[in-house]
């Protein structure tokens, strides 16, 4: 028989015994080190496949430490996944338009990814050591993604809305919401990005992205509702050793006339390297002062454009003009949509007295656009134009070469007078309206009254509104005018002025 201790020693070693199997049996599907499963190791765990789920594994002193290192793992990847999805689908240069996305700006959206789920947990046998696995469905980050890109769709549609009704009582503001709507255009089209890095297929079944096409369109319609206007032509003065002009500018609302204050302007020529930036007074009035060392030789001629500061407007509208994605919307703003000539009067240059009358769908208006055209037209082939409202005169009866030379009889050598009057075409094209300028305008010599040119015509003048559609008209008018006139002004100018 058996002693007692013999048994007692022997139900120990079994104890011990069995312990040792067990815990080779705990080893047999996970790694020797640490007892630790096998999804520490591989970061992934045969429930949850990379196919279907993002998945991230942390470990620490203690549980929540480790959950709080395995989302953090998991967003780590998921970025990382991203960004070099991002960069092979962007690399590719852009056929046409603005391309907003990027893979930085893009990879903000993954911020704040939904909610991941604790899959996997493990502790060690003394308790000292935690392990976790988050898991991220990849078609819950796709479903997210997409529900922000249509929100943004739908943010960009109501800023569009907002932009299309300001502009005929407040054009300047509805040029910044529109251009607002490309800070939500770079978000949806980075969303947009990010879908289509994540899920292949999402093109084809996700939400439709914001229409750029649409999106440019609205932005012109806005460019074209805050007119830019010289009431006068570029002013040579004499100061400072003759090197100095005044440049007068201004903006105003396409449809109704009304002054645009605080609009920034842009005053710039290429060859020459000059830029001024101003922005518009209470009156819709802007002036700058150049000193132009280039025209100091008589006769000199610089051609400036005019449109917005650009980089301006787009501060203004909460966009960084750093950015290298809005380079487009700079441009845009930036191209000149108006030119003033700068011309140094030649030594006894001529000088053209402008009174022409002018008659808007049937109101007189006192700042005549087709005089403007003119003066600006006159003044670029040397010759220096005086306004109506520069000049001390008055006639009596109907205007005829005669009275009108006796009239202005030391005040120039040459004029130009006339009535032009516009009215609505009726037509629409495309959203267009259409205006017709008609008149007649009289090129005279003084003080003898000779007729140098006569034009009898009619032009035509297409806009966004009958405001626009009439001061296009009437430009035409000045430049058919023109075209005929000249020859005999330029016949008639005392020696010295420029043809």
């Amino acid at each position: 028989m058996l002693s007692s201790g013999f048994l007692s020693r022997w139900g120990h070693h079994q104890a011990l015994l069995w312990a040792l199997l067990l815990g080779l049996a705990g080893t047999a599907c996970a790694p020797a080190r640490a007892g630790r499963p096998a999804w520490v190791v591989a970061r992934q765990s045969a429930e949850f496949p990379a196919t279907r789920f993002f998945t991230g594994v942390g470990q620490a002193d203690s549980a929540d430490e480790a959950e709080a290192r395995a989302r953090a793992d998991l967003q780590a990847r998921l970025v990382a996944e991203t960004r070099a999805r991002l960069e092979r689908l962007l690399a590719p240069a852009p056929a046409a338009g603005l391309r907003l996305a990027r893979p930085e700006a893009a990879l903000e959206l993954l911020a704040a990814p939904p909610p991941a789920q604790l899959a996997e947990r493990w502790q060690s046998a003394d308790g000292a050591r935690h392990a976790a696995l988050a898991a991220l469905e990849r078609t819950a980050l796709g479903a997210a993604l997409g529900a922000q890109v249509q929100a943004f769709a739908e943010q960009i549609e109501a800023a569009r809305r907002t932009a299309a009704g300001l502009l005929a009582a407040e054009p300047y503001p509805g040029l910044l919401h529109a251009l607002g709507a490309y800070a939500l255009l770079a978000q949806a089209q980075d969303a947009r990005a990010c879908l289509e890095a994540l899920s292949p297929d999402a093109p084809a079944g996700g939400p439709p992205g914001p229409d750029e096409a649409a999106l440019l369109q609205g932005l012109d319609r806005a460019l074209a509702a805050v007119e830019l206007f010289a009431p006068a032509q570029a002013a040579w003065r004499a100061g400072e050793e003759g090197r100095s002009a005044l440049l007068l500018a201004g903006a105003r609302a396409a449809s109704t006339g009304e002054a645009l204050p605080g609009v920034p302007l842009r005053f710039h020529a290429g060859p020459q390297g000059l830029t001024r930036v101003a922005r518009t007074d209470q009156a819709g009035l802007v002036s700058v002062e150049l000193d132009v060392a280039s025209l100091a030789t008589s006769g000199a001629r610089l051609e400036l454009g005019l449109g917005l500061d650009g980089r301006a407007a787009l501060e203004e509208a909460g966009l960084d003009p750093e950015d290298a994605r809005f380079a487009p919307l700079v441009a845009r703003l930036d191209a000149p949509r108006l030119r003033q000539a700068v011309s140094r009067p030649a030594s006894g240059g001529a000088r053209v007295a402008l009174l022409v009358a002018e008659l808007r769908s049937g109101k007189f208006q006192p700042d005549s656009r087709a005089a403007q055209a003119l003066a600006q037209a006159l003044a670029a082939r040397g010759l220096r134009t005086r306004a109506a409202a520069e000049l001390s005169f008055e006639l009596e009866g109907e205007p005829t070469p005669a009275r009108v030379a006796a009239a202005l009889a030391g005040q120039a050598e040459l004029a130009v007078y006339g009535v032009v009057q516009t009215s609505p075409d009726g037509r629409k094209l495309s959203g267009l309206a259409f205006a017709v300028a008609r008149g007649e305008l009289v090129a005279v010599r003084l003080p003898d009254g000779e007729v140098l040119g006569r034009y009898e015509g009619t032009a035509r003048g297409a806009g966004l509104d009958a405001g626009q559609a009439e001061g296009r008209a009437l430009e035409a008018f000045a430049r058919a005018a023109l075209a005929e006139l000249m020859p005999g002004l330029s016949r008639a100018a005392p020696a010295g002025a420029a043809p």
